[in-house]
């Protein structure tokens, strides 16, 4: 691992999260993605202020300190000010979004492509495949897959 990359388990303290990642340029995010796919589908997405700030989602946003929902976190990082150059969401959709820390089979499946997404994105390797994964800017699109 690089000496300037942090791997930080920022849980569900979203104020905490929204403050502290103003001190990087680049911020990657691994998360479940709803969206609506099979379990298992992994995306990737990049995310400007702009598309917070356009996001129909927002439109009656306001800062809690309680917040956990990731596109609240970043938008209450565009507020205070600590919006990094760059964020990148990588993402899988899960089968079950209950509580619990066992993955399903399908997320597990998924693993290997979210780790190999991550280490491309911090500029170790670059992935092999782009099969199952979606990409852009905001929304979902095959002409920005990961290759």
């Amino acid at each position: 691992m690089p000496a300037d990359v942090s791997l930080i388990d920022f849980g569900t303290s979203g104020f905490k999260t929204a403050l502290e990642i103003g001190g990087y340029d680049k911020v990657v995010f691994i998360d479940a993605v709803k969206a609506g796919n099979k379990p298992g589908h992994v995306y990737k997405f990049v995310l400007s202020q702009e598309d917070l700030q356009n996001s129909p989602s927002l439109a009656s946003f306001a800062i809690s300190l309680h917040e956990s929902d990731l596109e609240r976190i970043l938008a209450t990082a565009v507020l205070l000010n600590s919006y990094p150059k760059e964020v990148v969401v990588i993402g899988c959709e899960p089968k079950d979004i209950s509580f619990s820390l066992n993955l399903s089979r399908e997320v597990k499946q998924a693993m290997s492509k979210i780790i190999e997404l991550t280490i491309s994105e911090i500029g170790q390797a670059h992935p092999t495949s782009n099969d199952n994964i979606e990409g852009g800017r905001g929304e979902p699109d095959q002409n920005n897959a990961a290759a």
